[in-house]
């Protein structure tokens, strides 16, 4: 999987994050599902505009 392939070559000690759909949007429970099966948190809701998006974050592979 993408995902995992990412997570597995980020540089040690590595804080990865993703922006993806938040609460409410069309595919935010899919896109969600997804980032926490491999290990990312959700954190904070951010706007841009009328774009309102969810960031997850997880530590590398090697920092685990």
């Amino acid at each position: 999987m993408l995902v995992e392939t990412a997570i597995l070559k980020a540089p040690p000690n590595a804080i990865l994050i993703v922006d993806t759909f938040a609460e409410g949007s069309p595919g935010a429970n899919a896109a969600g599902g997804l980032y926490r099966a491999c290990g990312f948190e959700p954190t904070e809701t951010w706007k841009s505009d009328r774009i309102v998006r969810q960031r997850y974050m997880r530590k590398s592979a090697s920092s685990i």
